[in-house]
């Protein structure tokens, strides 16, 4: 059952059966196989099959909120029961922006070392997971702090941004006002919408131009090294990149950049090897402040 209400609660989350056997780590036909099974024992139609997906009926919307806690208690006791057990046979889920992957080593390293025992799985990405229910224990997330009582959340340094161009380019932009705006990329989805993308995109829309957007940071970073693009990068990223380079600090007042914040479960953070981890993983941000402050290039 209590499989069941996690994929019910991922499928009410995604509306497809193909996003929400990636949300539950379990394939599409368990899904689809789950949710049936589901039905049949509540005796409740929850979905409505269409070709736009599965739409959750009203008994569907009555029920999630029921479930998330119940999915979340279940999490709380057997973090709990971890806690009094004070083992390190088990693993330890992080989600984290890859763009600070370099700030996240050093701590996986040294609790590599304290914990031997212990497992990470490394997830990065830009999904939003839910901590609470057990889809991670600890989470390094952009923009908007969590607010929730079974969540610990910490400030991390504020990362600064700065705009790149290829290593080898002759003509380096020294401000805004000498950007070529035929150039200017971003990147596509909500992460390209963060308020440095914005600033560089409105200089192309002004002077009538298309942005193109690239899929990831990644395929944004090979345009910039190529040539055919110029774009913002957080200092943290775009610095350590060998064939791009800074060509200026986005000026920008720095309580209007995107924060970044440290996220873990409070039942979770009960167990030591997650505690530990968490604490590392902040004094390894705050080790590497000059990856998030002001620096010549």
């Amino acid at each position: 059952m209590q499989d069941d209400l996690a994929i019910f609660i991922a499928l009410m989350r995604e509306g497809t059966t193909g996003r929400a056997a990636e949300r539950a780590r379990c394939s599409q036909p368990t899904v689809v196989r789950r949710i049936a099974a589901l039905e049949d024992r509540l005796g409740l139609t929850l979905f409505e099959r269409s070709a736009q997906g599965y739409l959750p009926t009203d008994h569907a919307r009555q029920l999630e909120p029921l479930a998330q806690r119940v999915a979340i208690a279940r999490q709380r006791l057997e973090d709990h029961a971890h806690a009094l057990a004070e083992t390190d046979n088990e693993t330890i889920r992080v989600t984290f922006l890859d763009d600070f992957r370099r700030q996240m080593l050093p701590a996986f390293r040294a609790f590599g070392a304290t914990w031997p025992g212990v497992r990470l799985q490394l997830i990065p990405s830009y999904r939003m997971v839910d901590i609470a229910r057990g889809e991670a224990d600890i989470a390094v997330r952009g923009r908007i702090a969590p607010e929730d009582e079974g969540l610990v959340v910490r400030a991390l340094p504020t990362p600064r941004w700065g705009v790149y161009v290829a290593a080898d380019e002759a003509r380096v932009p020294k401000g805004p006002d000498e950007l070529d705006p035929a150039a200017i990329a971003g990147l596509a989805g909500p992460v390209g919408r963060l308020l440095p993308f914005e600033r560089v995109r409105a200089i192309a829309h002004d002077a009538g131009h298309e942005v193109m957007e690239y899929p990831s940071y990644s395929a944004l970073i090979s345009a910039i090294a190529s040539g055919v693009a110029v774009s913002v990068l957080p200092l943290a990223m775009g610095d350590p990149e060998r064939e791009i380079r800074r060509a200026f600090i986005v000026d920008e007042d720095r309580a209007a950049l995107p924060g970044l914040f440290l996220v873990g479960r409070r039942s979770a953070l009960r167990r030591r090897p997650v505690r530990d981890l968490f604490d590392g993983i902040i004094a390894s941000f705050e080790a590497q402040g000059d990856c998030f402050a002001m620096r010549p290039a």
